[in-house]
């Protein structure tokens, strides 16, 4: 742009610097706005993702990890007991022990299976960011 402004509009070369000068202006701010979209559309979802979004996920899945280890070790010790009683694993063993381990068994595939429902929702929701 100073080369055209010292040759001036009138000659050829002058010209020519000022629209490339403006066209490299126009670029320029392009370029700009490119990066700023960039970041708001591509960088912050994922750092979202990298720092809040997996780190919750993967606790959840630790903690639906620890409760069926809960429960399978429930239904273990209600399976020892009613093979000790002498039934087999699909009745009920006598004793307000084996209901109470049948109870502890039950109580625990409840929190299994409410805490299964949101880990799949929070894989989910990772996958929509945020789009234009």
């Amino acid at each position: 742009m100073e080369g055209s402004a010292i040759l001036g509009d009138d000659t050829l070369l002058g010209k020519m610097l000022k629209l490339c000068g403006e066209t490299e202006d126009e670029l320029a701010q392009e370029l700009i706005h490119f990066e700023l979209r960039v970041e708001r559309d591509v960088i912050e979802p994922l750092f979202l993702l990298a720092e809040v979004e997996i780190p919750n996920i993967q606790k959840q899945r630790k903690h639906l990890a620890k409760l069926v280890l809960d429960m399978d070790s429930s239904r273990t010790r209600w399976q020892q007991t009613s093979k000790s009683s002498g039934l087999s694993s699909s009745l009920q063993p006598a004793g307000a022990k084996a209901d109470a381990l049948r109870e502890e068994m039950e109580e625990a595939a409840n929190r299994v299976e409410i805490c299964r429902v949101p880990v799949p929702l929070a894989l989910l929701s990772w996958g929509r960011l945020r789009r234009p």
